[in-house]
């Protein structure tokens, strides 16, 4: 009998000719929320509402930001940003140091006996669920687990705040997810300026390592780290996914990030294009990115946002809520996370249905009017990290990996490895599947192998078997949405 040397990673095939079809709304979550500490000093108690927000966006010197009137035993949720120096691609900011507080929601078990907390903001949901208190560690649900993690990333001149309501569902759905103050009122009130821009990922890479070197650290999933920015914050995500504001290589951007979606997201206006020209710098977006859009949005418009979700070099889906403007309405708004909390389980839980449900669904039942536009939908056949897995060594395959490689421009996917053990000849045998469990025979191939580093074989769009750059006629599978290739000696 012969025997397997190596295990590939399913590949998502294209685009699948799926039947669009309504689907239901996603539950609100099994699992119960529980928040960081973040409560306002009560020697502030008397500030009012607006006095509050005005502390929370930021005003032009850093006294007068939310940090400052926090409780004084804070001991969480408060980064230290240092700005590189350099002028042009950080103003006024270059060389400076500023805080920036973030909070956290995360699941935790039905026995976590602490209190709600009401941060005094009636403008959104502003309760802290069973919230920890200065020295308390979390609680989680499971003490053992390692979470996805979800940066939520507001607008410009907003505030995390807005965003408590996101993070405690992502919580419910089994999401550690961190919320950001960014403060933008510190900073000249230009959303045009370069360095503006450039704050926006700087921040939000200070707030991730933070966040990383904390009790957080150990329980989050470091293969399954998303962004979610609404408006300005679309534009962060986009960034911290690799696009290159002004096009210049030196934005801050963060290879952590794996998939990113935009909420109305503002990617230029006018004659201003913060990618530069075209927005030619989210050509370097190469992972996952959902745009969620209004088609009445007159801020962040979708003659933007689309041509830029075209440019980027990863899997790509648009979402229009017709009729919406530029600030959801609460229906909106839970179309939205409906499409955020499907996307985030199909590309950072691997969730097989979720993928299938994302290719195929057009909208979800009782909406408001939410469309996803399929003529903006790509799929890059991709490797499936969570099988990369080598049966290498003292099986007769040394250092195998999965690769992305580049051929005359574009994207393929090989085998690689050092050197076979005690054999020069390998079999290759392409398979195919529907749902990750089933795997069908489509063909196999011999090969000799030399004993030095090589491609073994590729997978690309139109999914075509080849080995040692040989191409084979192409090669299209109807019905199925994965495919793998694996490896056997004679």
């Amino acid at each position: 009998m012969m025997r397997y040397l190596y295990a590939i990673a399913a590949i998502a095939v294209g685009s699948a000719a799926l039947a669009a079809e309504t689907i239901q709304p996603l539950p609100e979550g099994e699992h119960i929320a529980a928040t960081t500490h973040f409560e306002l000093a009560e020697r502030f108690s008397d500030l009012s509402e607006n006095e509050i927000e005005e502390l929370m966006i930021g005003s032009t010197t850093d006294d007068d930001y939310i940090v400052g009137r926090l409780h004084e035993a804070t001991d969480f949720g408060i980064v230290n940003v240092e700005v590189p120096n350099d002028g042009f691609s950080y103003g006024p900011r270059a060389g400076m140091n500023f805080q920036v507080a973030y909070f956290v929601s995360y699941p935790t078990s039905p026995d976590n006996p602490r209190e709600d907390y009401v941060f005094p903001f009636s403008k959104a949901d502003s309760t802290f669920e069973k919230m920890q208190q200065a020295g308390e560690k979390p609680i989680f649900a499971d003490p053992v687990a390692k979470y996805p993690l979800v940066l939520i990333s507001h607008g410009y001149r907003a505030h995390g705040l807005w965003d408590l309501g996101s993070a405690k569902r992502f919580a419910r759905h089994g999401y550690i997810s961190a919320s950001m103050f960014y403060g933008d009122g510190r900073f000249p009130n230009d959303n045009q300026t370069v360095y503006q821009l450039m704050l926006r990922p700087l921040i939000s890479k200070a707030v991730l390592d933070d966040l990383l070197a904390s009790d957080f650290g150990e329980h989050i999933d470091l293969a399954r780290i998303g962004m979610a920015g609404n408006s300005f914050g679309g534009l962060t995500t986009a960034a911290m996914l690799g696009g290159r504001i002004a096009n210049s290589i030196i934005t801050p951007q963060d290879s952590r990030i794996r998939a990113g979606v935009g909420v109305v997201p503002w990617l230029g206006a006018g004659t201003f294009h913060p990618f530069g020209t075209s927005n030619i710098g989210v050509d370097g977006v190469d992972n996952p990115f959902l745009t969620i859009y209004g088609t009445e949005d007159d801020v962040a418009p979708p003659s933007f946002s689309l041509p830029a979700l075209n440019r980027m070099s990863s899997d790509a889906y648009a979402v229009a809520l017709h009729g919406a403007p530029h600030i959801l309405r609460s229906h909106e708004h839970e179309d939205a996370m409906n499409w955020q909390l499907l996307f985030f389980d199909a590309y950072l839980k691997d969730n097989y249905k979720s993928l299938k449900a994302l290719k195929s669904a057009e909208s979800f039942e009782g909406s408001a009017n939410d469309q996803q536009m399929f003529e903006y939908q790509r799929i890059v056949p991709r490797p499936d990290l969570a099988r990369n897995e080598a049966f290498g060594g003292e099986n007769g395959i040394a250092d195998p990996q999965i690769d992305v490689v580049r051929f005359q421009g574009e994207a393929r996917y090989a085998l690689t490895f050092s050197r076979l053990i005690d054999t020069s000849s390998v079999v290759y045998e392409l398979q195919a599947s529907e749902d990750l469990s089933r795997w069908d025979y489509i063909e196999s191939k011999e090969i000799e192998v030399p004993h030095r580093r090589e491609q073994a074989f590729q997978v690309d769009e139109p999914y075509r078997l080849a080995t040692l750059m040989e191409f084979r006629p192409d090669f299209v599978h109807d019905e199925a949405d994965f495919l793998r290739v694996r490896a056997r000696r004679r």
